[in-house]
């Protein structure tokens, strides 16, 4: 784990068709458009996700093959100013890793991680965000377009 984390099993989980529901209506609100569809993914296995930032109160963890999609709802508290990392357990190779706002309806964060686990900042917004995680090989583009 990383430093200011806690162990995914210490959150509540958020059911696989709430996290479905909740990526689109906040992938539709956004002014960019994006093909990106979460509605072929279904619930990971419950080791993948390791560990979570401490501010995390909510979290889901959709999957397939080579993709997940992370939802994660601050406690009702929460006033960390900081982010965070999370740990998800997929196999070695390069993963593009990227953070949508649902308040803001952006894309908020980009980046590039080696998985065998693969570890990840997830920013502190003060609201949910989700995390798109996808093999460097899927060709889909930034934020699914």
């Amino acid at each position: 784990m990383t430093p200011d984390s806690i162990p995914s099993s210490r959150v509540r989980r958020i059911p696989a068709a709430e996290i479905r529901r909740l990526v689109a209506e906040a992938l539709a609100a956004s002014a960019v458009p994006s093909a990106f569809d979460p509605s072929g993914l279904e619930n990971a296995p419950s080791g993948l996700l390791r560990s979570l930032p401490s501010w995390v109160g909510r979290s889901g963890l959709l999957g397939r093959r080579d993709e997940f999609v992370l939802w994660c709802s601050p406690h009702p508290n929460s006033r960390e100013p900081e982010s965070g990392q999370f740990i998800l357990g997929v196999p070695s190779g390069r993963y593009f890793v990227e953070v949508f706002d649902p308040v803001a309806s952006a894309w908020i964060s980009r980046e590039s991680a080696a998985g065998g686990p693969l570890v990840a900042g997830l920013p502190f917004t003060g609201g949910p965000v989700f995390a798109r995680v996808r093999a460097a090989g899927n060709r889909d583009g930034p934020g699914g377009r």
